[in-house]
């Protein structure tokens, strides 16, 4: 499995997605992505007052604001509170516990819990965590196994955790094969979760265990990748809550959540941002970026062409709006910004070189073959060298 991350570079030559039907010859222009995340695992409550405050514990503790999370969940999970038989919510107030050296509150917490039957799960991986925490092997085994020969090994199959867990418990007692499997399952299900790095760091040393140097080297390298990767967003979402309203936290978050391909997540962020600060061009042009990769075309013209309202001069949004217009057929509007591009300041910048050979193309399609060949003859003054 591969974890894509996108290069750390301005692209100037990232093409088009291929549903999108364009040809070659000019490309899409995308802007440097620099890099958060939470668990990809569904919110449960009866209410949307209890999804929220299960979300906002969630937070606490994945930000490693220990304190604020028990401050918050201790109350929720005490006996009537609002999230006392909610499996998760327990779980992760006992992890505040264990994690602030409080270990005996936290196991007499899991110990009383009396939870829905659809959120045991997080318990019982809780007190195996715990266990693991503490060496105990056989009994975190035991509360992730199994035992009545079911389809799969796990009792909680479903929790993209119990994977990790099983496979840290083996790879400690030296079943680096075993633990493998499970490490590899772990990533098919949760690639983004926080514990993603250490399963690719537990496959390495797998790797390296089988002699596999090289590709040991390439699984330690991705681990530190996305380690990096969620240091980065976790530093973004805390600014993010020091200062809400300040919009390089946020577009920071959205381009992080691009440079994983996590194009609806990005494009969330964006528009939250833009409902705060809806004159920021440069936000609108990564709206546009996020909607285009993500397959939605239609809202990507649209971006684009608010972000051309914003800032007439950028001539990338208008550059990818075109490629856009001329692959879902609209040839008319597409050459008013071909043209304009191709008369603009930034005509002889070999970013828009394209931008010539595309204007060529589509004056051609228009039925216009004098202003299509010394479009074209343009391009080639200025290097270009694909066929028209």
């Amino acid at each position: 499995m591969q974890l894509r991350l996108a290069t750390l570079v301005f692209m100037a030559s990232a093409p088009i997605a291929p549903a999108l039907g364009a040809g070659p010859g000019c490309a899409l222009i995308a802007e440097t992505q620099v890099s958060g995340a939470t668990q990809d695992q569904p919110l449960k409550a009866e209410s949307r007052a209890a999804v929220e405050a299960l979300q906002e514990l969630l937070t606490r503790l994945e930000l490693g604001l220990q304190g604020p999370a028990l401050e918050l969940g201790l109350p929720l999970v005490a006996e009537g509170g609002m999230l006392a038989g909610d499996g998760r919510a327990v779980a992760t107030v006992a992890r505040a516990l264990f994690q602030a050296g409080r270990e005996s509150e936290a196991d007499a917490l899991l110990v009383r819990a009396r939870v829905s039957p659809d959120t045991i799960g997080w318990v019982d991986l809780e007190r195996a965590w715990i266990a693991l925490q503490r060496d105990q092997l056989d009994e975190a085994r035991a509360l992730l196994i199994d035992q009545s020969g079911g389809t799969t090994p796990l009792r909680h199959p479903e929790l993209p955790a119990a994977w990790i867990l099983l496979a840290r418990v083996q790879a400690r007692a030296g079943r680096l094969d075993q633990a493998a499997l499970f490490a590899r399952r772990f990533l098919e299900l949760a690639p983004l979760h926080e514990d993603a790095p250490s399963a690719w760091h537990l496959l390495s040393r797998d790797a390296a265990q089988r002699g596999a140097g090289a590709e040991a080297q390439e699984l330690l390298e991705r681990s530190n990748q996305l380690r990096q990767w969620h240091e980065v967003m976790r530093v973004r979402r805390l600014q993010m809550r020091q200062t809400p309203t300040e919009p390089l936290p946020r577009l920071g978050l959205a381009l992080g959540w691009m440079q994983v391909e996590a194009w609806d997540r990005a494009a969330a962020e964006l528009e939250a941002l833009l409902a705060i600060q809806p004159d920021y061009c440069r936000a609108r042009f990564h709206l546009g970026e996020a909607r285009r990769l993500g397959g939605d075309a239609a809202g990507a013209i649209e971006a684009y062409g608010a972000c051309i309202e914003c800032d007439a001069t950028d001539m990338r949004p208008r550059l990818n709006r075109a490629l856009l217009l001329r692959a879902a057929g609209r040839n008319d509007e597409a050459l008013a910004d071909l043209t304009a591009v191709a008369s603009s300041d930034a005509a002889e910048d070999p970013l828009f070189l394209g931008a010539h050979l595309e204007l060529a193309r589509a004056l051609r399609d228009a039925g216009r073959t004098e202003d299509s060949a010394a479009a074209y003859e343009r391009y080639r003054a200025l290097g270009g060298d694909e066929e028209l």
